[in-house]
């Protein structure tokens, strides 16, 4: 039985980066993760909903959003207030 480990890494470690660079970093990250045998697995917050394992579609939203007026940035702690407001037309980053 072969172990795998996975690595989940919260959004805010790319929102300190300007854009394209977050990506760049991110891909980086994850090329590391998968050459260590693990499964990477981006943590944000998508239009009002948690995703573990962002595709490569919503990094790439996310990433290009941060810094922008329509874009919120949260932590754990607003989770619950903020997928609880089914914001329409809102990119959360985490």
């Amino acid at each position: 039985m072969i172990s795998t480990s996975l690595a989940a890494r919260y959004l805010t470690t790319l929102t300190g980066f300007p854009y394209p660079d977050n990506i760049a970093l991110a891909s980086h990250l994850e090329s590391v993760v998968r050459l260590n045998g693990g499964i990477p697995a981006t943590i944000g917050v998508l239009n009002g909903v948690a995703c573990i394992g962002l595709e490569s579609e919503e990094l790439i939203q996310l990433c290009s959003s941060t810094g922008k007026a329509d874009t919120m940035k949260v932590s754990t702690r607003d989770l619950s207030y903020i997928c609880g407001l089914v914001r329409y037309q809102r990119l959360l980053t985490m």
